[in-house]
């Protein structure tokens, strides 16, 4: 029970109580914040904003307003001490933890906020504490975090690393301190390969320095540089006589314009001035080469000190139209970036976009604040470095990333996606790709829209990823011709785009029957030439698609049953089976009562013969090529509302088998006029395009002499090898008819009369209209029987 004489304890920070439980056991309460915990809180409330804060059975400190995140205690020490006296303060009793412990405890700091737990790493690296840093370093998961501390202290790390400054060797007897030998081989490397160029300014003002041991160890660095030079401006730059001012975002820009305008004018352009600029001040390089054509092919940028840049966005991109590439050169290659200290850049955005020849080895990079590498490497055709490595946990934007990289190959499966929205167009014709990613944490992303679109190397195994919150999958596996990863327990219930998802995927054919696509509205060229697809997706749920133009065409395998989908919404069923060379399945029962066009639907698909007659087609304008080429079908569709349809050109053409009764379409049907009256038509009375429409029909001889054809303008070809047509037309209504040519060319049967047509306005497009079907002059109309012309000099046998 709670014991009142408790309740002011004189040692406790403002707010809290101390007070018991019923078996007696002492807990400290806080009021306002309603806080409870076992142990004796400790001030916290000389700095505003801090407040303890536990996760993974890990207690830490977080501070609400500079959301800065701190192991121990941030108000322990006095006010004149830097944040570094801080850490070294409170280090001996971290210190006092298992090693493992702490690794553990600096890894938890970068999972609870990852955006913030790269300044505590900063932090604990300039430290000067080697236990420390040693155990950060382990927890950074062996990354390239020395480029974090400052000089100073790297050249002790170094001295305490056994790196004897006037030999320019590690030597074990100098090691001052257990560094793993992990550790001390990978500084080696560093030092030997002259690695530290980016901290050269550095190393030229603690040249300077009036304690002799930072002078000679820089000097020492700088002099094992020069003795691998030649270049005598180099060397000139190496020891300080180019005195060269140091740059700010303003006049590191002003540099660069200077140097174009001097290119422009046909001056002299010192690139070296560029190649030594001190640009420790700089904060933004957004656009600083974007389309610059000065500098031409190559550009070397090994001395620059990018430690405070925050944004590189479109760095060093040329977006130029094709037809401009080949009157300028582009900037094709940039060297000397690779040992670049990128810890505090947050945007990398098309930061090598267009550069051509670009293959520089950046898999050292530090990226772990940045949150957008969309179209990075977007048409740099040459680059394929291994950047496995880096640590992609902010990133949340990789749209475009390797957009057309077509070299890149190299394994990305280890990369943390976790916060990522967009994957769209991510390897969009990046061929040579195909690496595992069934790592990869999807669950954030909503688009991946072309993601592997003419991706056409990728078959990795994709299987387990997340995408219950994926909204768009419009083409992302079209042109990936060998992909065939069994994707069948991806959840989809968000989509609402599948337009062109598998088209021309010809190898895919997996189970995707179960997927859940309530919400797609779009599923138009779906799995258009996907040649290999045949499973059974008749129980997915279409009842919101709207359109489905060329769904199936050229799916030349696939022969399963979608009768029961549900169609009522669809307004386009265009080629939707164009050459879908085995289907021929029941589809009689759909709703077609909103589709508007069913032009090309069944073209080439030769074994498709169902019973569809009753289908509403009330609102279809365009019929045109809707049979072309479907060689057994001859069902009865004479039932058909063809009132709206205005083009029927080609639409039974090479039709081996249809010979059904069409007069039907002449009956009185009410349609609705564009200001919602309706008015009484007949069957195709709106048709304008009859061109071609029994072309090859060679069993059709039905009557359709009743048809109110008054606004045709072309009926070329109409019967061009109809070889039994033989039917009455005699009293068609052809006062519009502009184009006749080889209207009955090749139709051997036909002799009926045209005699009354109206033919005024064909003049002379009537062409070879009965070649190889030479009519008796009767039968023609009075005004091609001119008054003393041969009637067969003007119709060519």
């Amino acid at each position: 029970m709670y014991n009142s004489k408790l309740n002011r304890y004189s040692n406790l920070p403002k707010g809290w109580t101390r007070r018991r439980t019923k078996k007696c056991k002492q807990y400290f309460f806080n009021e306002e914040r309603r806080e409870t915990q076992w142990n004796t809180p400790e001030e916290l409330s000389q700095e505003e904003g801090w407040s303890i804060s536990t996760k993974n059975g890990m207690q830490y400190f977080f501070n609400e307003i500079t959301r800065e995140i701190q192991l121990n205690n941030p108000n322990v020490f006095s006010p004149g001490e830097t944040k570094v006296e801080k850490i070294v303060s409170f280090t001996n009793k971290f210190l006092s933890l298992p090693t493992d412990l702490i690794i553990m405890s600096l890894e938890t700091v970068l999972t609870i906020e990852p955006k913030h737990g790269w300044r505590t790493i900063d932090n604990i690296l300039n430290s000067r504490n080697f236990s420390l840093i040693t155990a950060a370093l382990v927890a950074a998961d062996k990354k390239e975090v020395f480029s974090l501390m400052n000089t100073k202290l790297y050249l002790i790390v170094l001295s305490s690393m056994g790196y004897n400054f006037r030999t320019n060797r590690f030597e074990k007897e100098l090691n001052e301190y257990e560094w793993s030998e992990y550790i001390i081989n990978s500084q080696m490397t560093f030092i030997n390969e002259c690695r530290y160029t980016t901290r050269v300014h550095d190393l030229l003002d603690l040249k300077k320095d009036t304690d002799y041991i930072y002078s000679f160890a820089a000097t020492s660095l700088l002099e094992n540089m020069i003795a691998k030079l030649d270049d005598d401006l180099e060397i000139q730059f190496l020891r300080g006589e180019l005195n060269l001012p140091i740059c700010d975002n303003d006049s590191v820009e002003d540099i660069l314009i200077e140097l174009y305008d001097r290119y422009v004018d046909n001056r002299y352009v010192d690139r070296n001035k560029l190649k030594y600029l001190d640009v420790r001040k700089v904060t933004n390089m957004n656009n600083l080469f974007t389309n610059e054509i000065w500098s031409r092919k190559q550009i070397d940028l090994k001395y620059w000190d990018v430690r405070n840049v925050n944004t590189m966005l479109n760095m060093f991109s040329f977006d130029a139209e094709d037809e401009i590439r080949e009157i300028v050169e582009p900037l094709h290659n940039i060297t000397g970036i690779e040992n670049w200290n990128t810890s505090k850049v947050r945007n990398m955005s098309k930061m090598f976009r267009g550069c051509l020849l670009f293959n520089c080895d950046i898999s050292r990079w530090n990226t772990s604040r940045v949150t957008d590498m969309s179209s990075m490497f977007e048409n740099a055709l040459s680059f394929d470095q291994p950047i496995g490595g880096w640590d992609t946990r902010n990133v949340q934007k990789m749209n475009e990333m390797f957009d057309n990289a077509t070299s890149f190959n190299q394994p990305i499966g280890l990369w943390e996606t976790g916060m990522v929205d967009n994957m769209s167009h991510m390897f969009y014709n990046a061929t040579s790709f195909n690496q595992g990613l069934s790592l990869w944490k999807t669950g954030k992303v909503t688009d991946m829209k072309s993601m592997f679109q003419s991706a056409e190397s990728f078959n990795g195994d994709i299987s387990l990823w997340d995408t219950s919150n994926v909204i768009l999958t419009f083409a992302m596996f079209a042109g990936a011709t060998i992909f065939n990863c069994n994707i069948s327990e991806w959840k989809l219930q968000n989509v609402i785009n599948m337009s062109y998802m598998f088209e021309d995927a010809r190898d895919f054919n997996q189970p995707i029957g179960k997927w859940k696509t309530g919400n797609v509205k779009y599923m138009h060229s779906m799995f258009s030439s996907a040649r290999s697809f045949n499973h059974d997706i008749g129980e997915w749920d279409t009842s919101r698609v709207i359109n489905m133009r060329n769904m199936f065409a050229y799916a030349e395998k696939f022969n399963k049953s979608i009768e029961h989908w549900i169609t009522g919404r669809v307004e386009s069923m265009k080629k939707m089976f164009y050459k879908a060379l085995e289907f021929n399945k029941p589809i009689g029962i759909w709703d077609t009562r909103s589709v508007n066009d069913m032009s090309n639907m069944f073209e080439g698909a030769t074994k498709f013969n169902q019973p569809i007659g009753q289908w509403e087609t009330s609102m279809v304008n365009d019929m045109s090529h809707m049979f072309d080429g479907a060689i057994n079908f001859n069902q009865p569709i004479g039932e058909w509302n063809t009132g709206m349809v205005k083009d029927m050109s080609y639409m039974f053409a090479n039709t081996d088998s249809f010979n059904q009764d069409l007069s039907g379409w002449q009956t009185i049907t009410t349609v609705p006029d564009e200001y919602g009256d309706v008015d009484m038509v007949r069957g195709v009375f709106r048709v304008e395009n009859m061109k071609g429409m029994f072309k090859n029909a060679k069993r059709f001889n039905e009557s359709i002499g009743n048809w109110n054809t008054r606004s045709v303008k072309d009926m070329s070809n109409m019967f061009d090898g109809a070889l039994n047509f033989n039917q009455r037309i005699k009293k068609w209504n052809t006062r519009n008819v502009l184009n006749m040519t080889e209207m009955f060319k090749n139709a051997r049967h036909f002799n009926k009369s045209i005699a009354d047509w109206n033919v005024r306005n064909v003049n002379r497009n009537w062409t070879n209209m009965f070649r190889h079907n030479q009519p008796q002059l009767w039968r023609l109309p009075a005004v091609w029987r001119p008054q003393g012309l041969n009637l067969w000099e003007l119709l060519p046998a």
